[in-house]
């Protein structure tokens, strides 16, 4: 079995956050758009887009606040 006969690259990277509001609009000024907005259980999340590079974040009130922390890189 080898991944690249099971992927085409990095699908989206997740990012925790403490307020989503704060979170998108950051990421809007920097040129993203909104690509979805949804609930999933009791977290706020959202899917930016900026060209082929796409950004979960997610309002789990438990983010570690320090550059660098990523949760998750899906592909």
């Amino acid at each position: 079995m080898n991944i690249k006969d099971f992927t085409t690259g990095v699908q989206h990277i997740g990012i925790p956050t403490n307020n989503i509001e704060e979170t998108i609009n950051f990421y809007l000024t920097l040129g993203f758009t909104t690509a979805l907005r949804t609930i999933n259980g009791t977290e706020e999340v959202a899917f930016l887009q900026l060209h082929n590079l796409v950004i979960e974040t997610y309002q789990n009130r438990q983010a570690a606040m320090a550059y660098g922390a990523i949760d998750h890189i899906a592909i």
